[in-house]
């Protein structure tokens, strides 16, 4: 089983990510989601996926409260995702954003699958 890290859980292309391991859960296990600011659909996320680690922008402890075995992110520690256990780390927060958390991963050697434009432009 492959552990899978998705950094923009929320948007279109994490949810599309989310709905490939949902059709394959014996293929794939979420430890870790990260997103920016949206707490609704990151909250169903976390109940239906169970991930370790969730990073969002904002502290939101109503999330919190309701997931007391996940380990909480926030503001400028998304690079510490880079340090969970994952087998692949999905890259589909737009803009350079996690341009840093790109780097730390590729020196750590893990395997990205990115989508986000951004980054390669950017990054080189």
């Amino acid at each position: 089983m492959k552990k899978i890290a998705i950094l923009g859980s929320t948007g279109t292309i994490g949810v599309n990510t989310l709905e490939v391991v949902r059709r394959q859960k014996e293929k794939f296990k979420v430890v870790a989601l990260a997103c920016k600011e949206n707490r609704k659909v990151l909250k169903e996320q976390i109940k239906e996926f169970s991930p370790s680690f969730v990073y969002t922008k904002k502290r939101d402890s109503s999330v919190e409260k309701n997931f007391k075995s996940v380990k909480f992110f926030y503001g400028d520690d998304l690079i510490k995702i880079s340090e969970v256990d994952a087998d692949i780390f999905v890259f589909a927060i737009p803009g350079i954003e996690s341009l840093k958390t790109f780097v730390e991963c590729l020196k750590r050697g893990k395997t990205i699958s990115l989508a986000t434009k951004e980054i390669l432009v950017v990054g080189g």
